[in-house]
């Protein structure tokens, strides 16, 4: 390093000291790759790219894909589209369809998607940045600012399934806050683009069945702050993250013993070889009473007598099975016109 600044001095090697601040930036900073899938969300989409853009991280590829929106979305990207890696304003098939595209275009070690009603933390990408310099390190998992809808409060952390010591329940996941090595992306492949709601939970699950939690950096830090609002699908559509979780455990389920998925097209695409089949019961089955629950109250009964072939009851709390045990009766003996009235 001696030599070198001594160089620097004598302005003998210009190009050296354009090159040295890059290699020392590559070494220090990874490449962190931010995608924001975005339709019509003009009103909130210039704070979400702000508070990526102020973030000053020296490494940073920002994509933003656009759904071919017709409000100011265009006009607010364009303003910044300087600061941009790539933009693109087409029609897609929905969110995962345009994470995935902007996946195809990425280039950092380490990815996340930024929803564009939600906004980094100050030092978010920083503080990722930090915990990936312990190279056994494949996902760090902070935590999400919720406000907008009641009284505001941070998340619960994301949760993992632990098959050596039998903690069997359907893990979450604080997408908002959970960065990825980029060659585990590549590794799990692409969102599945028959979930449109629980596409995140699908690769955390995948994740957990092949590597397990030993290489996960889990944080207090508060890294994203999450908008609740009306317009947002956490809100006006929050049923159908129900039908997706169905979806996804139906479809591990059906995996395992062989069956076609009789629940919709979705296909669980990894080998799960060293989980039982009883542990998978075992994880699914309050997800899946919750399904029934919720279809109950909708009304779709053909949904609960698929779901109920999937139920291993035995798994359900004393207080659940009765709940199950409830709704069962009245679809058996009360006529389904009757329970529709009701």
């Amino acid at each position: 390093m001696q030599y070198l600044d001594k160089n620097f001095e004598n302005k003998n090697w210009p190009w050296i000291e354009l090159m040295i601040p890059k290699i020392r930036e590559d070494i220090l900073f990874p490449k962190i790759t931010i995608v924001t899938p975005s339709f019509n969300q003009g009103i909130f989409l210039e704070e979400t790219i702000l508070s990526v853009l102020n973030q000053n991280y020296p490494n940073l590829e920002y994509i933003i894909i656009d759904g071919g929106s017709s409000d100011n979305s265009i006009n607010i990207i364009k303003k910044y589209e300087k600061h941009l890696t790539y933009w693109i304003s087409e029609k897609d098939n929905g969110q995962s369809d345009a994470i995935n595209k902007g996946i195809i275009m990425a280039t950092g070690d380490i990815f996340n998607w930024l929803n564009s009603d939600d906004f980094l933390s100050p030092r978010a990408l920083f503080i990722v940045a930090e915990q990936f310099k312990n190279t056994k390190i494949s996902v760090v998992c902070g935590k999400t600012y919720h406000y907008g809808n009641g009284d505001p409060y941070i998340s619960a952390p994301s949760t993992y399934f632990d098959y050596q010591n039998e903690k069997a329940f359907v893990p979450r996941i604080n997408q908002p806050a959970t960065f990825f090595k980029m060659d585990i992306i590549k590794e799990l492949g692409p969102l599945n683009n028959n979930l449109h709601y629980c596409m995140d939970l699908e690769w955390w699950v995948k994740y957990l069945f092949l590597h397990g939690h030993q290489h996960i950096s889990f944080r207090e830090d508060v890294l994203v702050n999450f908008r609740e609002h009306k317009m947002s699908k956490t809100m006006s559509q929050s049923f159908k993250f129900t039908e997706d979780k169905c979806l996804l455990l139906i479809s591990i389920l059906s995996k395992k013993r062989g069956i076609k998925n009789s629940f919709g097209d979705h296909i669980f695409d990894i080998d799960f070889n060293n989980y039982s089949i009883e542990f998978l019961e075992k994880m699914s089955a309050h997800e899946l009473l919750m399904g029934v629950i919720v279809f109950y109250g909708r009304r779709e009964f053909k949904k609960i007598k698929i779901i109920l072939n999937y139920l291993n009851v035995k798994y359900l709390s004393e207080a659940e099975l009765k709940k199950l045990n409830v709704i069962k009766f009245r679809i058996k003996y009360i006529p389904v016109f009757i329970l529709k009235l009701i």
